[in-house]
């Protein structure tokens, strides 16, 4: 897919050149038979691309934050499985992995680590992975510009030599190598000798993987059907179809919107007098004069059935969407959403006939099943109606995943929930990571034996630990607080004490990590409050997600809580009347979405002066209840009688 803000594919769709250059290697003329497997060509039958995901940034001084302006996230690959997709396409853009774009090491280290981790993350969940360059406009725009295609195929070399390199070792039954993202109409009389020559030597590095080819003309039927077959067999061939474009790009990249599909004669009047004058009209009018229908949709991709068939090859349809509305424009100025329903229907079904995979693009943007209507926030929204036109399961129906709340931790990172060091009870550490950002409490006492808490947030770094392994490094800022709203009381405003510590947790596997705080550095592990509690599985019914959460409008004070199994471990981070810091632990258990913890309260535990003081029980403060109406929203009753609002908190 183009991006709209780069060039203007209208410009391109109405006129056609073509360079030719003369270098390099020969190409292969024979045709192999293919050799693809069957059962890793069913792993592309349903696919998503993951829009922006790891495509390119603008500033490098920005790089991690956009690095996960898009996140998507471990339950996204869960919610996507549910639905009945089984394939995902991410890209790399130049600005990520070329050195003459990104010169600083580091940063391709991040998108090593931040992309392998997602991979193995899909992988493991018997994903197909189309791993893609994804040559953006502005890339393409100066190659052509300048005639520059031997700089283009050396660029090549460079991505698939780093990316091999990278990924090499990755299952080649699940990861497929697409070579580049709708190479343009300028590029057709030189891109079938580049490809050929490039996928000859990824296939030197990478013997056993699928390679994904394209035709030129920014990947369209056309293209691929002009295209001869490469002399390899492990290779599937991929086109792109955003037929009729005025169509399925109204809104984002064609100007005349609220165009209805099929074809309706009733609005010929009024979107040819819109048309007049416009360098594009010729497009509208052939949109009328030969009107699209489920019919036409299936003659055309039966072109591409045809050249597959002919050459013996597989195809794919690796890209299709149809733009949809956005907050803060009115929906007339794209395509009505049952037109845009039908389309989906009507190429899935197409698509199924005819035994081509294909891939919706995308997930989390304009083109594809994110709802782009809703205001920003914490959640993603999904309209039933469009799995339904894709023939996926009705998962959508009231759904909605993580989007600025909900960063996925990858393979190997810490993870959220209680972190403790046996050798010193009393002392414990609650830990979350959503995306890029970790948020931390400590709870533990200080020299007068009173408990004390801080709390706090700041980034979240990975690197290499080894093979297969991830570490991950943290940078919070823990700050104290005092004269919050006290726990049985009424709210008041909690008043900023000053930066108490840095907290930095270096874990080096998901579970096991060494803290450097305030004193010597402290080996943690998870606590398992249950025997072997990080690895059960939760009751039925609704399960609020571990991590923090608060009443949103009584900020300054917060819970703590982890499920593991049946059970809860909870802490409540407040305040005493006379405005002390205080905290309250307690388990207990989980059922049909409600949960009832008797908290108590502690004294005398390890501090700084004295880590061997031993903790003492003070009582119990009585029991908190809560019912939760999703996993993220809940109502509780406070052991004063008090009944608050609990929802999750977005750090």
């Amino acid at each position: 897919m183009l991006d709209a803000t780069a060039v203007d594919r209208r410009t391109l769709l109405l006129s056609a050149s073509a360079v030719a250059i003369t270098a390099g290697l020969p190409v292969p003329a024979a045709r192999a038979a293919s050799t693809v497997p069957a059962a890793r060509l069913a792993r592309l039958a349903r696919g998503v691309q993951f829009t922006f995901f790891f495509e390119h940034y603008t500033d490098p001084a920005t790089l991690a934050a956009d690095l996960l302006t898009r996140p998507v996230t471990a339950a996204d690959l869960d919610f996507l499985k549910s639905a009945g997709i089984n394939a995902c396409r991410v890209s790399v853009g130049p600005d990520w992995i070329l050195k003459r774009f990104n010169p600083v090491a580091g940063r391709r280290e991040l998108l090593r680590n931040e992309l392998g981790a997602f991979i193995d993350t899909a992988i493991a969940r018997d994903f197909g992975v189309q791993l893609v360059f994804m040559a953006d406009n502005v890339y393409k725009d100066a190659i052509d510009r300048t005639g520059s295609y031997a700089q283009l195929e050396a660029d090549l070399i460079e991505i698939w030599t780093t990316l091999t390199t990278w990924f090499g070792d990755r299952s080649a039954n699940h990861l497929f190598l697409e070579l580049m993202n709708e190479p343009t109409r300028a590029m057709a009389g030189v891109w079938p000798a580049i490809q050929a020559r490039v996928a000859a030597f990824i296939r030197g590095r990478a013997p056993a993987h699928t390679l994904i080819a394209t035709g030129g003309n920014y990947s369209d039927i056309d293209g691929l059907v002009a295209l001869s077959p490469l002399a390899d067999g492990n290779v599937v061939y991929a086109a792109h179809f955003y037929e009729p474009f005025v169509f399925t790009a109204q809104g984002s990249m064609q100007p005349i919107g609220d165009l209805r599909y099929p074809t309706d004669q009733a609005q010929r009047a009024r979107v040819m007098g819109e048309a007049a004058g416009r360098p594009d009209a010729n497009l509208y009018q052939a949109y009328f004069d030969t009107p699209w229908d489920a019919a036409r949709i299936r003659a055309r991709l039966s072109q591409a059935r045809s050249w597959a068939d002919r050459n013996g090859v597989p195809v794919i349809v690796g890209e299709f969407g149809v733009s949809q509305p956005v907050s803060g424009r009115p929906a007339t100025a794209f395509a009505p959403t049952a037109s845009r329903n039908t389309y989906f229907r009507h190429v899935r079904e197409a698509c199924n006939a005819l035994a081509l995979p294909w891939t919706l693009y995308g997930y989390n943007d304009l083109w594809g099943l994110q709802t782009q209507t809703s205001p920003p926030g914490a959640t993603r929204q999904f309209d039933a109606a469009v799995f339904n036109a894709l023939g996926l399961a009705n998962v959508a129906a009231g759904n909605s995943l993580p989007n600025l709340l909900g960063g996925w931790n990858p393979a190997g990172a810490a993870e959220n929930g209680w972190w403790w060091n046996p050798a010193a009870g009393g002392m414990g550490f609650a830990f979350e990571q959503l995306g890029r950002r970790g948020f931390a409490a400590v709870f533990f006492f200080d020299d007068s034996g009173a408990p004390v808490w801080h709390s706090g947030g700041g980034g979240i770094s990975y690197w290499s630990a080894g093979p297969g392994k991830m570490g991950t490094g943290t940078a919070l800022t823990l700050d104290s607080f005092r004269g919050g709203t006290p726990f049985s009381g009424t709210f008041r405003t909690a008043q900023y004490v000053g930066n108490a510590t840095h907290f930095n947790l270096v874990a080096d596997s998901p579970r096991n990590a060494t803290l450097n705080w305030r004193w010597p550095s402290i080996p943690l592990q998870r606590y398992a409050f249950v025997t072997n509690g990080p690895d059960l599985l939760p009751p039925d019914g609704v399960v609020p997600e571990t991590g923090w959460w608060w009443v949103a409008s009584e900020p300054g004070w917060g819970i703590f809580l982890e499920i593991q199994g049946s059970a809860v471990f909870l802490a409540v981070f407040t305040y005493e009347d006379d405005g002390r810091p205080v905290w309250f632990v307690g388990q207990g258990s989980l059922g049909r979405g409600e949960l009832s913890v008797l908290l108590q309260r502690y004294r005398n535990g390890p501090s700084g002066s004295n880590p061997s003081r031993v903790l003492e029980s003070v009582g119990n403060i009585g029991t908190i209840r809560a019912i939760f109406s999703d996993r993220r929203n809940g109502t509780a009753l406070l052991p004063s009688g008090r009944q608050v609002a609990l929802t999750r908190f977005a750090f």
